[in-house]
């Protein structure tokens, strides 16, 4: 990962899901110490699938192509076919939004393609249930929500801090006082 951050940049924050390769000590100091805020998303991180899914499907087609069952020969020319075509939501390829001069416009384009979703303000010392991580095999008429209702402690920045916990606005939800 540092390799990484040396090659690309540092950000100032890393939006990942709860796997392993996240989630530990090691990842975990290495964001501490260059400064990277991690937020962990309960559920999945849609452009990583979404980036995953093309480039799965880009190499069943090469496989299917050539009838073969080794990829590991074409996966750079795959990443870089990815990296350098048009991409809908940014309006240009990743390669181009690359370049400091693109990054204004790549956050425009994002935004103008974001659903807003305008959810209830919530504040200091109201009631809230938060979202449970999913297990793999819950159905999904099963609540995403919390029983137990919970009151928010402090808001710092994006998050709002419960039980010493810090969660997204998009992960809790407020419940009326009975």
């Amino acid at each position: 990962m540092q390799k990484i951050l040396d090659r690309m940049g540092t950000p100032k924050l890393i939006y990942c899901d709860e796997g392993s390769e996240f989630n530990n000590r090691e990842f975990k100091k290495l964001c501490d110490d260059n400064k990277i805020e991690i937020i962990f998303s309960l559920s999945h991180a849609p452009v990583v699938e979404r980036a995953n899914r093309t480039i799965k499907a880009m190499l069943y087609r090469y496989l299917e192509s050539t009838n073969s069952k080794t990829f590991i020969n074409v996966l750079p020319s795959i990443l870089k076919a990815y990296n350098t075509s048009y991409h809908t939501t940014i309006k240009m390829s990743p390669t181009e939004a690359l370049d400091e001069k693109n990054h204004r416009t790549v956050l425009h384009n994002i935004v103008q393609r974001s659903r807003i979703i305008n959810r209830p303000k919530i504040e200091v010392g109201d009631l809230v249930r938060f979202r449970i991580k999913p297990k793999t095999y819950d159905k999904k008429y099963k609540s995403q929500f919390s029983k137990t209702i919970h009151k928010v402690d402090s808001i710092t920045d994006r998050y709002y801090i419960i039980d010493g916990r810090k969660y997204l606005r998009a992960n809790i939800i407020p419940v009326q006082e009975s």
